[in-house]
C-alpha cells in the first residue's frame, strides 16, 4: 500500500506510521526529518539523520543532504558546538555556502586565528575550489597572487582581485604563462588562445607583454599562422 493511498483513505496518524516503516526509502525518511523539524522535534531529527548517514556511506550525494538537514536541526536547537563541527566538514567537502555559515558563528576576536585554521585546512584536504572562493570572498590579495603563482592558468581570472597592488607580479605571471602556452601552440586555435591572452594583459597590465611578444615574433617567425594571429592583435 503506497503513501498516497494511505493519505486519501487514512488519518494523519497512520500516514505517519507508514513512513516511520519505510525509512530504507531515502525519500520517506526525508519527510520523516521533516516532520520531525517541523514540530522543532530536532533531537529526532537529528537520530534520523544520523541513522541514515550511516546506512547510506556509498552513496555521497545523500550523506551531504541528510548533512545538511542535520545542521539546519542544529541551528533550529541553537547547537552551536555542532553546528561548527558540521559546518567545517561540509565546508571541506566543497560546499563554499557553509564557509559563511562557519564564518557568523564566531565573534570577529576569534575569527582571525579560526581563518587561518579553515584556510589550512582547506589546503590539506586538496579542496582548491572552496578554497580560492573562500580567499577570494575574503580578498586575501597575497594569498591569491601565490594561488595564481602556483596554478597560472588562474590568473586569467582572478588578476582583478589583485591589482593595482601586485601589478608587476600580475604582468609577470600573466608573461611567464604566455611563453608556456606559446611554447606548446602548435595550430591556429592554439595561437588564437596565445594572442588572447596577450590582449588580456595588455589591458590588465599596460606594455607588461612588449617583451614575451618581441620573443614569440623571434622565435617562431616560421609559423605564419601564429604570426597572422599576431598582426590580429597588432603585434606585428
Amino acid at each position: 500500500m503506497g503513501l498516497e493511498i494511505i493519505n486519501q483513505f487514512y488519518d494523519e496518524n497512520a500516514s505517519q506510521k507508514f513512513i516511520n516503516q519505510n525509512l530504507n526509502n531515502i525519500d520517506f525518511r526525508y519527510m520523516a526529518i521533516k516532520s520531525a523539524m517541523a514540530t522543532r522535534g530536532y533531537d529526532k531529527a537529528i537520530s534520523l539523520c544520523i541513522e541514515g548517514e550511516n546506512e547510506n556511506r556509498q552513496y555521497p550525494g545523500i550523506i551531504k543532504t541528510l548533512q545538511e538537514m542535520r545542521y539546519a536541526a542544529y541551528e533550529g536547537m541553537g547547537n552551536k558546538t555542532e553546528q561548527k563541527a558540521l559546518a567545517l566538514t561540509l565546508l571541506l567537502d566543497g560546499e563554499f555556502d557553509y564557509f559563511l555559515k562557519y564564518k557568523n558563528l564566531y565573534s570577529k576576536s576569534e575569527w582571525e586565528n579560526v581563518f587561518n585554521e579553515v584556510l589550512k585546512k582547506t589546503e590539506k584536504a586538496g579542496a582548491r575550489g572552496v578554497y580560492l572562493k573562500i580567499i577570494t570572498h575574503e580578498k586575501h590579495k597575497p594569498r591569491i597572487l601565490a594561488y595564481c603563482e602556483k596554478y597560472q592558468n588562474a590568473i586569467v581570472d582572478y588578476h582583478s582581485h589583485i591589482l593595482p597592488e601586485f601589478k608587476l607580479e600580475v604582468g609577470q605571471i600573466f608573461t611567464d604563462y604566455i611563453r608556456r602556452r606559446a611554447s606548446g601552440a602548435d595550430n591556429r586555435g592554439q595561437y588564437s588562445e596565445v594572442c588572447n591572452l596577450i590582449k588580456i594583459c595588455d589591458k590588465a597590465c599596460p606594455g607588461a607583454t612588449d617583451k614575451v611578444c618581441a620573443e614569440i615574433i623571434q622565435q617562431y617567425a616560421r609559423k605564419p599562422a601564429f604570426m597572422d594571429e599576431m598582426r590580429k592583435i597588432k603585434k606585428l
